[in-house]
């Protein structure tokens, strides 16, 4: 099982990687295009939109794996260890919540928008809303798996 959550984790870096690199290519070309040449893209903009959001989502996926996401922690440190692992159960809880109804509004989203495109890309718009999905299903593996480890106090999914 820890075998695919880290297949799981590699095609989101991957992900993330190429997403970046997009990013980076399209948003240098527009510059050069409109700086240098004088002639702007008509279609960069939408296609570095597009790669931020999948880079964006792909990273939620990532920090949620590796517990990078900021918090606040002062009422955590300060608390008795039975209130600390109450708090944790809650936290966690709250994140698989939170990330179970961003990916069904991100599902329910893209039906309801039809076949709405992007103006120069002529990409449907739903691929913005679809970013939500590999990056919130990620984080709530992950929360999941930490709330096992939680409650057994032993590696899960091992």
């Amino acid at each position: 099982m820890q075998r695919v959550f880290n297949r799981g984790a590699q095609v989101l870096e991957y992900g993330a990687r190429a997403s970046m690199i997009i990013m980076v290519i399209t948003v240098s070309l527009q510059v050069i295009m409109r700086y240098v040449v004088g002639r702007p893209l008509m279609w960069s903009e939408e296609l570095a939109r597009f790669g931020y959001a999948w880079f964006a989502h792909f990273g939620v996926g990532l920090a949620a794996r590796e517990g990078t996401h900021l918090r606040v922690s002062f009422l955590v440190e300060h608390s008795p260890p039975i209130l600390l692992k109450a708090l944790e159960v809650l936290r966690y809880i709250a994140e698989i919540a939170f990330s179970a109804l961003l990916v069904w509004q991100a599902i329910k989203l893209r039906t309801s928008m039809g076949n709405i495109k992007a103006y120069s890309l002529g990409v449907p718009l739903w691929w913005l809303i679809a970013a939500l999905i590999p990056g919130f299903v990620a984080y709530i593996l992950s929360s999941l798996v930490k709330l096992c480890q939680l409650f057994t106090r032993k590696e899960c999914c091992s």
